[in-house]
């Protein structure tokens, strides 16, 4: 019997759910029939697989009244698998159970999936065979409470109307198992990405033209694009889209931020991991290139429906090594690609579509639940309001960032900074979205908000990324390198200090060379250390010479610790120290401070050119407010 469990839950998920369940599955069997075989091994597989399985292992000792606890787990479980086995009716335990799960699944919309264990589905309907001996038993012994029976009768033919899997002993177990897993892992998988609710002004035309060309259900492969300027909301478009239909896939990835992301060390090894992690379910480890994540992409997804989302791409290279082609995915697959540079939905891309803006009664009705959220726009405002929109030009970041700014300020404030946008030509809406990005600043920090637009312009400012937020330094960044100075101030120490030691060393102080060879073994060890950490995290695929005071220093680490066991072994037979002026300690330090160097002029260089292809101007054919008034004359 064929079980659509992923349209149903998906059904009830549209929504992030405020239950919050403790387990994925709760397990409802009979213990005499299935624990020590079926279920045991179906435990088992759910456990591998991840997903968080109630299973009451106390039946027994607990006897005929269903615990509190037991009561609490079906509460709290998302998915509810009743085993129906011969002898499961013969349990008023199990009856009780299936009960409470039918209620549940009604009261807290969780789902229920029969499981039909050589049992003929028509028995637990009718209560008939293995079914019918068991309610004659109950009914002799509940002949005071025969209402009990009745609920009992009632919940196993409701039970019975629900579709559910059957199995007979004759077919392979092991397989069986297999689709139950595929059946509840897709559900329990796909993801609920939030996004601004906001944004969803004027979303239901854009999702509509976006389904037209995606064609889900359709027996082919496409690779549909999503393009426009940054704050338009395309990476919202694609959260809504994935949103809506990845439960109709075999399993499915949002990676979001790529344009960020690839940028750091090993980052599209990274991405390829967490693209594959997130629709295989398992780790993969062994990618160690991103030429071998391409083959190992093609080779475990050939076969696979997936719906992949590749979220703010800049450079085709992050698309060769993602979705290179739509012959790496299997039939029915859709791969969604959004990015700011039109150029990069040339190739290989087979439909794309061009975000538009805002209609003007729409980007009113965005700009209004962010200014007066709880109340009307009140008249003497509409003609300010209509300027703001103006020049927001129906770009839903602006307009959202904008009016949460005007949120709760007088008549005048608006005034007052209205005047500030209209010293700056409206033309270019990524100077729009930095004046506001400045005034939140400017807010934040209690300054001086008399400060000009022009001037605003003239500061280093981060580039937005697409879903609004303005970026800031991240905290990793930090961490890492004040990790990378630990070491270097370590190395620096010991190596001073083995120095030092090298220096005094002679016949009759001997304890000098003994102190330095450890000094220096310690210093080689930091360096290794440190080496193998970067190797890690993917440092070791740096250019060249970022690579080469790194190498060169281990060199000169190596041949410092080899001149002091050189030198201890003169101590031992009491000669002269064979090295007066030892340079070695003063070049690896060099070398330390040269890596250091290299990184952070590398690392300044990489934030120009984010901040450079952050900023795009993109020239309107709508005039300014005051070109428009212009025209119009005095």
């Amino acid at each position: 019997m064929k079980y659509n469990l992923t349209t149903e839950l998906a059904a009830s998920s549209s929504s992030p759910s405020t239950n919050q369940w403790k387990y994925d599955v709760f397990l409802s069997f009979r213990g005499a029939d299935t624990r020590f075989n079926f279920v045991d091994h179906l435990y088992s597989s759910l456990v591998q697989w991840g997903i968080d399985t109630f299973r009451d292992d106390d039946e027994l000792r607990r006897g005929g009244d269903i615990s509190r606890e037991i009561f609490e787990a079906i509460e709290k479980s998302r998915i509810s698998v009743v085993i129906f086995s011969k002898n499961y009716a013969s349990s008023t335990w199990c009856l009780d159970q299936l009960a409470k799960i039918l209620e549940c699944m009604k009261s807290q919309r969780q789902r229920v999936l029969p499981i039909y264990y050589d049992v003929d589905p028509s028995d637990v309907s009718k209560q008939t065979g293995p079914f019918r001996e068991a309610f004659l038993a109950h009914g002799d012994r509940f002949k005071d409470d025969l209402n009990k029976v009745m609920r009992w009768r009632s919940a196993l033919t409701e039970a019975a109307h629900l579709v559910g899997m059957f199995f007979n002993k004759e077919g392979y177990e092991s397989r069986f198992i297999r689709k139950i897993i595929e059946e509840i892992s897709r559900p329990l998988n796909r993801l609920y990405l939030t996004h601004e609710a906001n944004y969803l002004v004027g979303m239901d035309s854009r999702m509509r033209e976006m389904n037209d060309l995606l064609g889900v259900g359709v027996a082919d492969v496409r690779m549909v694009g999503i393009g426009g300027l940054g704050g338009m909301g395309k990476t919202t478009l694609a959260k809504a889209v994935y949103n809506s239909v990845n439960h109709k896939f075999e399993g499915s990835c949002f990676l979001g931020n790529v344009r960020k992301k690839s940028e750091a060390p090993r980052g599209l090894v990274k991405l390829q991991k967490t693209l594959l992690h997130d629709i295989l379910g398992v780790k993969i480890s062994s990618i160690t290139d991103a030429d071998l994540g391409v083959d190992i992409i093609r080779t475990r997804l050939g076969h696979k429906r997936v719906l992949l989302i590749i979220d703010d791409v800049d450079q085709l290279k992050q698309l060769k090594c993602l979705a290179g082609s739509s012959s790496w995915f299997g039939v029915g697959s859709r791969i969604i690609i959004t990015t700011r540079d039109q150029h990069l939905l040339r190739t290989g891309v087979d439909f794309i579509y061009q975000v538009k803006e805002l209609e003007p009664d729409e980007a009113m009705e965005l700009f209004h639940s962010k200014a007066f959220p709880t109340s009307r726009l009140r008249d003497d405002y509409q003609v300010l309001a209509r300027r703001f929109v103006g020049y927001a030009q129906g770009n839903p970041l602006a307009l959202t960032a904008a009016g949460s700014l005007l949120y709760g300020k007088g008549i005048d404030k608006w005034r007052s900074i209205l005047e500030r946008y209209e010293r700056v030509a409206a033309s270019n809406i990524q100077k729009i979205l930095k004046i506001i990005k400045k005034e939140h600043d400017l807010q934040r920090r209690g300054l001086n908000e008399a400060e000009s637009p022009e001037k605003v312009l003239e500061d280093e400012e981060d580039g937005l990324n697409e879903v609004g937020s303005l970026e800031m330094p991240e905290a990793d960044d930090v961490d890492g390198d004040t990790v990378e100075w630990t070491f270097l101030i370590i190395s620096f120490f010991l190596e001073i200090l083995a120095a030092i030691c090298d220096q005094f060393f002679s016949p009759g102080n001997t304890q000098f060379a003994l102190t330095g060879m450890w000094l220096a073994s310690g210093a080689l060890f930091v360096c290794i250390c440190e080496l193998i950490l970067k190797w890690k995290i993917g440092e070791s695929s740096s250019p060249r010479l970022e690579m080469f005071p790194e190498i060169f220093g281990l060199i000169c680490g190596i041949s410092q610790w080899l001149s002091t066991i050189a030198r201890f072994g003169c101590m031992l037979k009491g000669m002269e120290n064979p090295f007066k002026v030892n340079l070695l300690p003063v070049i690896f330090l060099g070398c330390l401070v040269a890596r250091k160097l290299i990184a952070n002029i590398k690392r300044c260089k990489t934030e120009n050119r984010i901040e450079l292809t952050s900023i795009v101007h993109v020239p309107s054919n709508e005039p300014t407010p005051d070109e428009a008034q212009a025209k119009k004359g005095p």
